[in-house]
C-alpha cells in the first residue's frame, strides 16, 4: 500500500527541527501551500524532490517506488559539505585567535607606554 504523501511530508518536517515557515521558504512557497500539500494523497515528485533538497533529507526511503537515486542528495556530497564546514570553522576559530592574541599584544603596548611617561 503506498503511503499518503502529504503525511509523511508533515511528520518529516516535523521531526527535522526546521520550521515549516523556513521550508516554504527555502522551497520558494508559501507556508499555505506547505499546509496544502500535507493534505494531498499524492504529490508530484518534483515536489518532494524540493523538499527534500530543503531539509537534506532522502525521502526515497518511504518512497522508494517512486523516486530513484537521480531524485536523492548523494551521501558523499553531504559528508563533503560536512568536511568544508570543519574546515572553514577550524580557519576562522585559528585566525579569531590570532586577533585576539594581537589585541592583547598592543594594548600591553600602549599600557607600557602610558606607565613609561607617568
Amino acid at each position: 500500500m503506498e503511503q499518503f504523501h502529504g503525511a509523511v511530508i508533515e511528520k518529516t518536517i516535523r521531526n527535522s527541527g526546521v520550521s515549516i515557515s523556513e521550508v516554504a521558504r527555502r522551497v520558494g512557497v508559501s507556508r499555505r501551500s506547505m499546509y496544502y500539500w500535507f493534505e494531498q494523497p499524492s504529490l508530484q515528485v518534483s515536489t518532494i524532490v524540493k523538499i527534500g533538497r530543503a531539509l537534506n533529507y532522502d525521502f526515497s526511503v518511504h518512497f522508494p517506488n517512486l523516486l530513484d537515486s537521480c531524485h536523492v542528495i548523494p551521501a558523499a556530497r553531504k559528508k563533503q559539505d560536512d568536511e568544508s564546514l570543519i574546515l572553514w570553522k577550524t580557519k576562522y576559530i585559528s585566525l579569531l585567535e590570532k586577533y585576539n592574541d594581537l589585541l592583547c599584544s598592543v594594548q600591553a603596548e600602549r599600557v607600557h607606554e602610558i606607565q613609561k611617561t607617568a
